[in-house]
């Protein structure tokens, strides 16, 4: 799930950088 909204409230904002790089990661293999 990649949802980059311009409205994001800040407490998601301040989560995202410790939350994202797994995810991302997880995503990256799943496509590959």
């Amino acid at each position: 799930m990649i949802i980059m909204k311009p409205a994001y409230p800040p407490l998601l904002l301040q989560m995202s950088p410790a939350y994202k790089p797994r995810p991302l990661k997880n995503l990256f293999t799943a496509n590959q």
